[in-house]
């Protein structure tokens, strides 16, 4: 391991703006989020005042739609599912007409805001537009009565109407109910970083709940001096309060190499002044390595709640993947890089479009969500993968559907129920969309590890079945890795479709879980018996999510692991 020069302190800052991550819930519940996309005029105070009290904090911003569509087509190729890269393709033909994507430039940044939930301010987003002409049509498709504006007119009052104003060469979109704004030019509030990220967040630190950061700080400190025996005790009991003091602006990064399409998370901490951090003594230690097992959660955190990352996270790296965490610390920043395989960027697409669901909450119409929703991520909808693949599907098939289900004989559990209880919880999985199965009698039940295709549907012709869905167990863990007190699912399970009438196999599919996917749980939250249940069910609904269409939303954690 090659020795770099860190600094003890900075090391712990590094790790506060990674539990910040891992706590992005909790701060956006307390409107830290916000949106930095124009100095906000609020009519009772004078424009210097407002400046003052900065109500918006923050920016997201995609590096460009070219982007995003590489990636997708990525994500999509990677998950075994090209047709999805191709309908991607060919809504973007659709809307391009020639004047590039709908009237925009796809070159360039773009991005959208959140505003503080506290506040009365709509959400805003920007976008850069190579035609504003082409860019209205289909606008207006989606909202016919679109108010227009342009830079030097007098700014809108607020009102209920859907606005549109082109400045500088973008289109700022925004809802002007309870909207009071003044426009700004796009270089101040796109982060001069965000060119280089395929997606970006920048937030003001000094927004941040003082006391929340610092009630982190000693777990945060004591869990790397359990993983870093060299790393000194702290010297300096306010250190977390310096931090807070001192730090002037949080930068996240996502970056996907074009080459390998290994991803790269940094993630910076900026001073308000340029020299702030060089108080902290440096020390020298080696760069360090975790697993995944350890980590995964907290950099999926960012997205929770996402039902589209939850099924690809699931089929993502290796569980022994390794990420690289380099520090370097300056007198301007201190920056965390964090190298990931190049199986991991199938998150960020999902980024781009599940997080517009978050904005539902401030009041911004259904309609611009649906605009700005299919501009960058597509159809709202999921459709089944099983439907997908095979251009049939279950839900419409009148055919009786026979449903199989064993474990390995190396899958070893505390009793013989694991697929008898999972066979019945697909089951009522796939009930729930009207997905009607049958099975069997466990005498009659097949060896799926040795029965072939032919087999399986020679046994469905005797129970007068037009399918057979085979479900075989091949890994099922609940304890975490190298822990006797923690909890963790690992499971994966091969979902193989036979069509009785010819015999041949034509859906094969396997599915990973790793439930919860943020990371382990403590065994006194819960006993094992309700961990097993609640992971069972987990893993059913991944399986019922290949045969039935899905929504955003569908998916809900269960709260007693929160």
């Amino acid at each position: 391991m090659q020795s770099r020069r860190f600094m003890a302190d900075k090391v712990v800052v590094a790790h506060l703006t990674e539990e910040l991550l891992m706590r992005s819930r909790h701060i956006l519940s307390r409107g830290i989020f916000a949106a930095a996309l124009w100095t906000v005029c609020i009519p009772s105070l004078s424009a210097a005042e407002a400046a003052e009290r900065r109500p918006f904090v923050g920016v997201m911003t995609i590096s460009s739609l070219n982007d995003v569509q590489d990636d997708l087509h990525y994500v999509f190729e990677s998950a075994g599912i090209p047709e999805k890269a191709r309908t991607i393709q060919a809504m973007a033909n659709l809307m391009t007409a020639g004047f590039g994507s709908a009237g925009i430039d796809s070159t360039k940044p773009l991005g959208w805001a959140i505003v503080d939930r506290q506040a009365d301010y709509a959400p805003f987003g920007f976008v850069p537009i190579e035609d504003e002409e082409q860019f209205l049509k289909l606008v207006r498709v989606y909202v016919p009565y679109v108010k227009v504006t342009h830079a030097g007119q007098k700014e809108p009052p607020p009102n209920d109407e859907f606005v549109v104003h082109f400045q500088d060469g973008y289109a700022f979109i925004y809802y002007g109910k309870k909207a009071a704004v003044r426009f700004a030019s796009p270089k101040d509030f796109i982060p001069e970083d965000a060119k280089l990220f395929d997606f970006s967040v920048s937030v003001q630190v000094d927004q941040i709940d003082d006391e929340h950061f610092v009630e982190t700080f000693e777990a945060i400190y004591a869990d790397l001096q359990a993983r870093i025996p060299d790393l000194p005790k702290l010297s300096d009991d306010e250190l977390p309060e310096q931090i807070v003091a001192q730090a002037g602006n949080l930068f996240v990064g996502f970056r996907i190499s074009q080459e390998d399409r290994g991803t790269v998370l940094e993630m910076r901490l900026a001073p308000k002044a340029e020299k702030s951090f060089e108080q902290f003594q440096p020390v020298e230690i080696s760069n360090i390595e975790f697993s995944t097992n350890a980590y995964w959660g907290a950099l999926l955190n960012l997205l929770d709640d996402v039902p589209e990352l939850r099924e690809l996270a699931g089929n993502m790296a290796p569980v022994e993947q390794k990420i690289l965490f380099q520090l370097q610390p300056t007198a301007k920043q201190i920056r965390l890089r964090v190298k990931i395989g190049k199986a991991y960027p199938r998150i960020v697409a999902h980024a781009y479009s599940s997080t517009f669901s978050d904005m539902m909450p401030f009041g911004m119409p259904p309609k611009t969500l649906i605009l700005l929703g299919y501009l960058i991520g597509g159809p709202p909808s999921i459709e089944p993968a099983f439907d997908e693949a095979t251009g049939l599907s279950l839900k419409q098939s009148s055919r009786k559907l026979l449903l199989v289900c064993q474990a390995k004989d190396t899958v070893k559990t505390d009793d013989n129920t694991l697929a008898a209880t999972l066979q019945q919880s697909v089951r009522d999985q796939l009930k729930s969309r009207d997905i009607t199965t049958s099975k069997i009698s466990k005498s009659k039940t097949p060896d799926l590890q040795t029965t072939s295709a032919k087999d399986l549907a020679t046994l469905g012709k005797s129970e007068e079945a037009g399918f057979v869905i085979s479900l075989l167990i091949k890994k099922f863990t609940l304890v975490e890795d190298g822990s006797s007190d923690l909890y963790r699912c690992r499971a994966t399970v091969d979902v193989s479709v036979i069509r009785v009438g010819n015999g041949e196999s034509i859906f094969e599919r396997e599915v990973n879980i790793h439930f919860p996917l943020r990371g382990p749980v403590s065994n006194k939250k819960l006993p094992l018996k309700r961990f097993r249940e609640l992971s069972i069910k987990d893993l059913s609904q991944q399986i019922g999510y290949i045969f039935y269409e899905r929504y955003a939303g569908d998916y809900d954690a269960p709260t007693e692991l929160e």
